[in-house]
């Protein structure tokens, strides 16, 4: 997936009220190792 899709879903889980911990637990289930790290 494209950095920039990342960042619309980022976004989504903040806009939700998600914590960043939650956001990179939600990422990872669905898109694994594809998915952006905790600092990014």
């Amino acid at each position: 997936m494209d950095e920039k899709e990342f960042r619309v879903l980022i976004k989504h889980y903040f806009m939700k009220g998600k914590t960043p911990q939650e956001t990179k637990e939600k990422l990872d289930k669905h898109y694994g190792d594809s998915a952006p790290s905790i600092r990014t």
